[in-house]
């Protein structure tokens, strides 16, 4: 004689996000950010994101481009950045019906463009970020090449910190006047990211 017991667990856990975008993302008008966040749940979660006005976000194929994977347990936002008011606080959401929603808050900061040039040498220096008016060294200077050094950029905070530096020289400075065009083909451009 045997009895035969069948027993079925159905296991729930609510939604705790595990993973999303480190520290602060910074951004420049007209480039694309993208957000993301991965949670651990049973069943998988389903996902929403709010804008930094705290409304949902939907996919528009123009500004925003939501996507969530196939097992639902990671979701990215794509936000192509173009005005004041895409900077600010996004945040996830998952819930699965299963205790607690999920909120994780991500903060995007606007890095807006600072240009710094000298009077006195042929070169500008541009700055994607919002630090302080740059304080150029220069060190090792020979006929073709030369060490710049930005001393008062050293221990900038996150917000502070500029995503890209670009360094424009003149080949030649003998008849660069205020009116200069530095977009000409006389220009020399160096792209360097933060830390470089």
């Amino acid at each position: 004689l045997y009895i035969i017991i069948w027993l079925f667990f159905h296991l729930s856990d609510p939604p705790v996000i595990t993973k999303s975008n480190e520290g602060i993302v910074r951004a420049v008008n007209g480039q694309e950010v993208t957000l993301f966040c991965e949670a651990s749940a049973v069943p998988p979660p389903t996902w929403t994101w709010l804008s930094s006005s705290g409304s949902e976000l939907f996919t528009d194929e123009t500004k925003y481009f939501i996507n969530t994977s196939i097992n639902q347990l990671s979701t990215s936002l794509r936000v192509v950045m173009s005005e004041i008011q895409d900077y600010g606080r996004y945040a996830c959401k998952a819930d699965n019906g299963v205790g607690e929603t999920a909120l994780q808050p991500i903060d995007v900061v606007q890095i807006p463009m600072l240009l710094s040039s000298s009077q006195t040498c042929a070169y500008q220096l541009l700055c994607a970020g919002q630090p302080p008016k740059p304080e150029l060294m220069f060190e090792n200077q020979h006929p073709n090449y030369a060490s710049i050094l930005i001393p008062n950029y050293a221990g900038l905070d996150a917000k502070e910190q500029p995503l890209l530096v670009v360094f424009e020289v003149v080949k030649e400075s003998n008849f660069v006047e205020n009116d200069f065009n530095w977009d000409s083909s006389d220009v020399v451009q160096t792209d360097m990211t933060f830390g470089q």
